[in-house]
């Protein structure tokens, strides 16, 4: 990948040159069911037809949606700890082949299904940081991010939540939105909002400085 610590985040387990060029399992994909297994972090593949579990595969924590590709070869999975995993259906033991961490609190995914756009681009939104995140339908890279706070990314301002945990996404994002805008200045610098003037609450207005 390129960049120390995007490991952390960004995972290319399998790389699609080393995929299976046809489906390697007798696995009926077109009624197959994904069931969370919650506190596991785990997603259980069964049969539709024979309720026979299939496969079960480690995920992030609290798998809150699944999602078929276009194509149906692959399934996209995120938790609510904001970890995406791309699951090959065609693997002889279907498997993740790629993983991404979009964020600290996130709830859905979804790959691109228009006519010419096929499985080109998979997208995922967040709670935090309040945004949505789009990404390579191959190896799940991240292309763009967009704030869903109304402004653009170098530019956006957020309130000071807890910020634990969510450090190396932010560097993650900071790096990609550099080498896509071409922008030197680091959005990290303006997280949080300026400092607000306190309010003194029995007469409704701010305090001299």
């Amino acid at each position: 990948m390129g960049h120390a610590g995007d490991e952390e985040l960004w995972k290319v387990l399998i790389e699609p040159a080393d995929r299976p060029t046809e489906k390697m399992n007798d696995i009926d994909i077109d009624n197959l069911m994904s069931v969370t297994l919650r506190d596991a972090g785990q997603i259980a593949l069964i049969d539709g037809g024979t309720y026979e579990i299939k496969s079960v595969i480690d995920t992030g924590y609290a798998v809150h949606i699944s999602r078929i590709s276009a194509s149906g070869r692959y399934l996209f999975v995120i938790g609510r700890d904001g970890l995406v995993n791309m699951i090959d259906l065609w693997m002889e033991t279907p498997q993740t082949v790629a993983q991404i961490k979009i964020g600290i609190e996130a709830r859905s995914v979804e790959t691109s299904k228009y006519r010419g756009y096929e499985d080109k681009f998979a997208i995922a939104g967040a709670y935090w940081p309040p945004q949505y995140v789009i990404m390579d339908g191959d190896t799940l890279e991240l292309l763009k991010i967009v704030s869903t706070r109304g402004m653009i990314y170098d530019e956006q301002t957020y309130h000071p939540e807890p910020m634990r945990g969510l450090d190396p996404v932010l560097a993650l994002q900071a790096r990609v939105h550099r080498e896509r805008e071409g922008d030197g200045e680091d959005p990290l610098r303006r997280l949080h909002r300026p400092e607000e003037p306190q309010i003194d609450r029995d007469r409704g207005g701010a305090l001299p400085a």
